[in-house]
């Protein structure tokens, strides 16, 4: 048992020093991306990059960049930036259990989906939905919504997303 123990604090160990310096090197290489950006839309996407990336190691920082990164994407009116980052909080909101957060998020990207019924827009947006509904353990709701953007997903040949 002592030395079953021994092995498993080894590997987590290990784990922990070889996986770290790969993901400062990646942190590192988005930042440096995001300084020499030359405009506020190419920020933006940048800013994306990065919040997947921070997504796996820190909610509440995920929170935090893509909040301050909304606020310059509402205010040069860049409607995929704002829309990508909405789509962020609500996941980033929904696993870290903050629901009403999540969905102030999807009421408003709701409002602001700029296109028709079969956009790829509302294929993000239901598949938020059914990430949101499944993390609370409301099954039902979230099979419908990953329903939902599946069928769109299928009308529209966007095979990446199946």
């Amino acid at each position: 048992m002592k030395k079953l123990k021994t092995i498993l604090i080894t590997v987590s160990l290990a784990l922990v020093v070889f996986s770290s310096p790969a993901q400062d090197k990646l942190m590192d290489s988005i930042n440096d991306a995001i300084s020499r950006s030359n405009s506020d839309t190419q920020r933006i996407n940048r800013i994306n990059n990065k919040l997947q990336v921070t997504a796996m190691r820190n909610l509440d920082t995920t929170i935090n960049i893509a909040t301050d990164a909304l606020k310059t994407a509402i205010k040069i009116n860049y409607y995929k930036g704002e829309f990508d980052l909405r789509i962020r909080l609500i996941m980033t909101y929904s696993f870290k259990g903050l629901y009403p957060e999540a969905r102030q998020q999807m009421d408003t990207v709701q409002q602001i989906i700029q296109s028709d019924r079969d956009s790829i827009d509302y294929t993000d947006l239901y598949g938020a939905r059914g990430l949101y509904y499944g993390i609370q353990s409301k099954f039902d709701s979230s099979i419908i919504w990953l329903n939902h953007a599946i069928r769109i997903s299928e009308r529209l040949k966007l095979k990446k997303l199946l």
